[in-house]
């Protein structure tokens, strides 16, 4: 019987970048599509490059993918489970080392980024977690990069998103 929590961690690990893994396509249900939060030229801007349009991956996974550039890519997930404490995992994931709390984003945002080509950033908005992650080395400002496509799909989620 194969091991399915070491699969499942193995993509959190990857940031989900990487599709294929764990044991069945989706390991929480969304009633929201992930690719309605970006745009494919926001997706672009991201990465400084053209970006095809986003195709999902499972149910709560969109990845907008560079068109040069098959490894770069921005990613969005949204994950709307019921009865899930996602609050707990934001705590967990604020009290990191290298996070950076963001203020006046959903109901509570945090963005860790992982240089040179990954910065992530996720937000709360009731019950529940929208990631936004950009992945490339094309970028010198990938935080600031991060940050834009994550207030555009928090505004399209009705999120909060202070000026």
């Amino acid at each position: 019987m194969p091991s399915f929590g070491r699969s499942l961690s193995g993509c959190v690990a990857l940031s989900l970048l990487v599709t294929g893994c764990g044991p069945s396509p989706s390991s929480f249900l969304s009633g929201t599509d992930p690719c309605t939060l970006l745009t494919a030229d926001e997706a672009s801007r991201a990465l400084g490059e053209a970006a095809q349009p986003g195709v999902a991956s499972d149910a709560t996974t969109c990845v907008f993918k560079a068109v040069g550039h098959e490894g770069y890519a921005v990613t969005v997930q949204v994950d709307e489970t019921s009865g899930k404490d996602r609050r707990a995992w934001f705590n967990k994931e604020r009290l990191r080392r290298d996070s950076i709390l963001i203020s006046g984003l959903g109901d509570g945002a945090v963005r860790i980024d992982s240089p040179p080509s990954l910065s992530r950033v996720s937000f709360l908005r009731g019950d529940s977690l929208v990631t936004v992650m950009v992945s490339t080395t094309g970028r010198t400002d990938l935080a600031n990069a991060a940050m834009v496509v994550a207030r555009s799909a928090a505004e399209r989620y009705g999120a909060t998103v202070a000026p």
